[in-house]
């Protein structure tokens, strides 16, 4: 990863001191159109002609980093794939999670963090090797591509699960603690990678049917989200209180049948 990231900027490095190098020794677009200008058509003309075979010449440089940020890439996916035996422990206690939570359970997990405390601590010792063995570069790539996998590995397990009203509000609370990790982690944005988790933590901490409306806008075509309207009621049908007639209801009065 390291020699491949080195490669592209080389490449970059490379087309920019050449260019440069050709201005210096053969001149500039200005001095060829100045030459032109006084009369020296011939040699005006050649000068664009040999600076146009230069470009072209240039142009296999584009391809040559192409070629290596589909390597660096794939560099990545791979480097992702390899951390999954240090991740997948960390996250098996989520398969055994209950979120249908009495007011007892829920007062436990706000003490003893079943889940996401340890989660994180394991996250962070993850990046703090990828920092020192990867270049910041591919770390930010790597980063985003483990965020993508995460958030997939959690609505996964969150549709899985039912959940008490009290559930939902700790699941919130996992969703907000990870997506602060993460947005602490990175370089660049990364609130959109947890959009989904984020709208099925926003439904299933509805307090009533009544509540969708105005948390979810009063049309369809207006809402920005990213579920569908068979995702929307699959997540409402996970509430153990919400009754699957009233969802129904609810989502086909917003979206219409479907």
């Amino acid at each position: 990863l390291n020699n491949v990231q080195a490669s592209i900027e080389y490449v970059d490095r490379l087309r920019v001191q050449v260019a440069q190098q050709y201005d210096e020794t053969f001149g500039t677009v200005e001095d060829e159109k100045e030459a032109a200008g006084a009369g020296g058509d011939e040699g005006g003309g050649q000068a664009a002609t040999n600076r146009l075979m230069f470009t072209h010449c240039l142009q296999t440089l584009d391809s040559v980093k192409q070629e290596l940020e589909g390597v660096h890439t794939t560099a990545c996916r791979e480097a992702v794939n390899m951390l999954r035996c240090h991740l997948s422990p960390a996250l098996q206690p989520l398969d055994h999670l209950d979120f249908a939570l009495s007011h007892a359970q829920y007062a436990d997990y706000q003490v003893n963090d079943p889940f996401m405390k340890t989660f994180v601590t394991q996250l962070s010792l993850i990046l703090d090797h990828l920092r020192q063995a990867y270049n910041t570069h591919s770390v930010g790539v790597i980063l985003m591509l483990l965020v993508e996998r995460v958030c997939r590995r959690l609505e996964s397990a969150v549709l899985s699960k039912r959940f008490t009203l009290l559930g939902a509000l700790q699941l919130d609370t996992d969703v907000r603690a990870l997506c602060q990790f993460f947005s602490s982690a990175a370089d660049q944005s990364i609130r959109h990678k947890f959009g989904r988790l984020n709208e099925i933590a926003s439904l299933l901490g509805l307090e009533t049917l009544r509540e969708f409306e105005d948390l979810y806008g009063h049309s369809a075509s207006s809402a920005k989200w990213r579920l569908t309207a068979d995702e929307v009621r699959q997540v409402l049908l996970l509430r153990t209180d919400f009754v699957p007639q009233q969802v129904e209801s609810t989502v086909q009065r917003h979206f219409g049948a479907r």
